[in-house]
């Protein structure tokens, strides 16, 4: 794994070499990729290192034909990996687990563990809406929904189960044009714009607060073990700026948000979710709703998986390239049309909504 690593760190930085970067483009870049260097000196992992190295050699990338690619290859692996499990051709790898009293039996279906299983369909319909969006109806829906169920019956997992029947629910109540749902949808759409910070720094407070009796009766009761679990960590290891090695715990830490901080240190977090936050404002200033959306949910998925950090699993970091690049002269894709537009000029979009601005 380390050399394949270090090739892949060697790779990235030769396609690098044929890019021209701005000045400030690269002084960007630079200081995330020595951000990302220390993280690995640090805490033994390459992570954050490759992950920065990808969205910083991403700049003439289009993302549509990312995604493209990415579902039309993924899925029909996913399927047939399931496939193959269920009728006993795969490894499916069976995990017992107690909840409330009753033993429960979980399959990870040809990949592992339950949780990846249905986080790769999570990730699949993410992609299918980024692709499809204006397609998105009561039909697609239902599909989705079906799919979802029937995996839940063997993956049993809650959070991927929930988040990926109510994303689709979640774009057609968007989609919506009648007036009486505007103020719940502006509601809606200001929550996944701040849902980083929202999230991120509430577990953070959470966790440093637990030991108050009265906050860990309601976060045992409500949020289960993960914030129990992320204080003991808090206490374990100390602040740093770059992170600490923390292979071979014996109970992991699910939070995404408190994996970062403690993993891969405070800068790492910070940037996350200020890197985040920004982009998902820009977007809203675009009028960029399926990015929004998308962007929301994987910021609540993070809450309960810690695979935030890993570009491979959260594909969402490469939108980060809409912030750090001028992307002037590249099309986006509004509510209703293609917009081909220039660095700093401003366009009306469709009457609906209000005028936005490129910087």
């Amino acid at each position: 794994m380390q050399i394949l690593t270090y090739a892949a760190i060697i790779l990235v930085l030769f396609g690098a070499y044929t890019i021209r970067f701005t000045q400030r483009e690269l002084r960007l870049c630079v200081f995330l990729v020595s951000v990302g260097g220390m993280v690995m000196l640090t805490a033994k992992k390459a992570t954050i290192l490759l992950t920065v190295l990808a969205i910083c050699t991403a700049k003439r990338q289009n993302m549509r034909e990312i995604l493209k690619i990415g579902f039309w290859v993924r899925m029909p692996m996913f399927l047939v990996t399931v496939y193959l499990a269920t009728h006993g051709m795969l490894a499916n790898s069976l995990k017992y687990e107690w909840r409330a009293g009753v033993r429960l039996m979980r399959y990870g279906l040809g990949v592992g563990h339950p949780n990846v299983a249905h986080l790769t369909l999570f990730i699949l319909v993410t992609m299918y809406i980024y692709l499809y969006y204006e397609k998105i109806g009561i039909k697609s829906v239902i599909a989705i929904s079906a799919i979802n169920f029937w995996l839940y019956r063997y993956t049993i997992t809650r959070t991927g189960f929930i988040l990926t029947l109510l994303l689709p629910l979640t774009v057609i109540f968007v989609k919506t044009k009648h007036p009486v749902f505007r103020l719940l949808k502006r509601a809606i759409l200001w929550f996944f714009v701040h849902s980083y910070f929202l999230i991120g720094i509430g577990s953070l407070v959470l966790s440093i607060i637990y030991n108050n009796k009265h906050v860990r009766a309601v976060t045992d009761k409500y949020l289960g073990s993960r914030i129990a679990c992320a204080n003991d960590f808090l206490q374990k290891y100390p602040f740093s700026l770059f992170g600490h090695y923390i292979d071979g715990e014996g109970v992991p830490l699910d939070n995404a948000y408190i994996y970062t901080y403690v993993a891969f240190g405070s800068i790492t977090f910070f940037l996350l979710i200020y890197g985040y936050t920004k982009l998902l404002k820009q977007y809203k200033s675009q009028n960029r709703i399926k990015e929004i959306l998308i962007l929301g949910f994987f910021a609540i998925y993070g809450f309960s998986e810690n695979f935030i950090t890993n570009v491979i699993m959260n594909y969402s970091l490469l939108f980060i390239i809409d912030m750090i690049f001028d992307r002037s002269g590249r099309k986006i894709l509004t509510e209703d049309r293609t917009i081909n537009y220039e660095a700093g000029a401003e366009k009306e979009c469709n009457k609906e909504y209000r005028n936005w601005s490129v910087e």
